[in-house]
This record gives C-alpha cells, structure tokens and sequence, in this order.
C-alpha cells in the first residue's frame, strides 16, 4: 500500500510503501471529537498572531492519500491536542499560571524588561511540567499520550 503525501511549503509530493491497513483503522482515524467549525472557533479565540493562526489552518488541512483513503492527519492531531488539554487541566493551568507571573513581572518598570524575557520562558515551562507532574500522577495522561503515538504506527514505513 503506498503512502501519498505533499510537503506543504514547497508542493513537493512524497511516497513510500507500508504495509496493508485495515479498514477498522480508516474508519477510527476518520472520527473527531470536535467538529471542523469548532476547530476553526478555537484557533480563532486563540490569542495569537495572525501568522501563527494561518499556520496553524494550513497545519489542521494536512494530509495524506493511502490507497484510496484520504487521511486528515493534520486535523486529528489537532483534534487529539484539543482533547488532552480538556481531559488534562492541570498540565494547561501551570502554562497559564507561568504566563500570568511572567505578565505581572514584565509590568514591573525597567527591570520587568530585564527580566521577563530571560524568566518568563522558565516560568511557563516549570508551570507545565508542575502541571504535567499532577496529570501524569495518575498515569491517564501517559496512557493517553501512548494510545496517541500508537494510533500513528500503522502509518510508519
């Protein structure tokens, strides 16, 4: 079975060979939680540059022809990142909780802009792997993550 794919900055395509796939597995990765529009909603609340927000449109409209299945890979990432973050709000608090305390310090005069670009990244990353510690002490977020990467597998070449 081959897979087709395009590069989407250069339009250059792509093929390789992988074994047969069954039809069970099409049918599974062609389910989404949310709806095409909600995805677009989402992107759109986000407070983000217009730049990042086309990317990440270009991004969710990824996909690849295996035999004669259309695979919207792009899409189901998105779809399975907007699931974790619903079902794993701890991980997504401590980024915000790091965002926030970064906020406060750039406001502090002349020495919040000193400070804020060299501790703000800190900030968020502790913050989410705080956040993360707590998700993951109950193991779910692992198993998710796993059951994530092992829904791509059939696709390795």
């Amino acid at each position: 079975m081959k897979i087709i794919g395009v590069k989407p900055d250069t339009g250059e395509t792509f093929q390789e060979d992988v074994p047969e796939i069954s039809n069970d597995y099409f049918q599974e990765f062609s389910i989404f939680e949310m709806s095409d529009d909600d995805v677009k909603r989402m992107i759109d609340r986000l407070n983000i540059s217009a730049d990042i927000k086309a990317l990440l449109y270009k991004f969710s409209k990824a996909t690849l022809k295996v035999g004669s299945y259309i695979l919207k890979v792009g899409r189901k990432i998105i779809d399975y990142i907007c699931s974790a973050f619903r079902e794993y709000p701890n991980a997504g608090f401590g980024m915000l909780f790091g965002a926030i305390v970064t906020l406060l310090i750039s406001s502090i005069p002349v020495l919040g802009a000193l400070l804020a670009p060299i501790v703000g990244p800190i900030l968020i990353a502790y913050g989410i792997l705080v956040g993360a510690n707590v998700d993951l002490e109950s193991k779910k977020l692992k198993a998710r993550v796993q059951d994530i990467v092992a829904s791509f597998i059939p696709l390795k070449t």
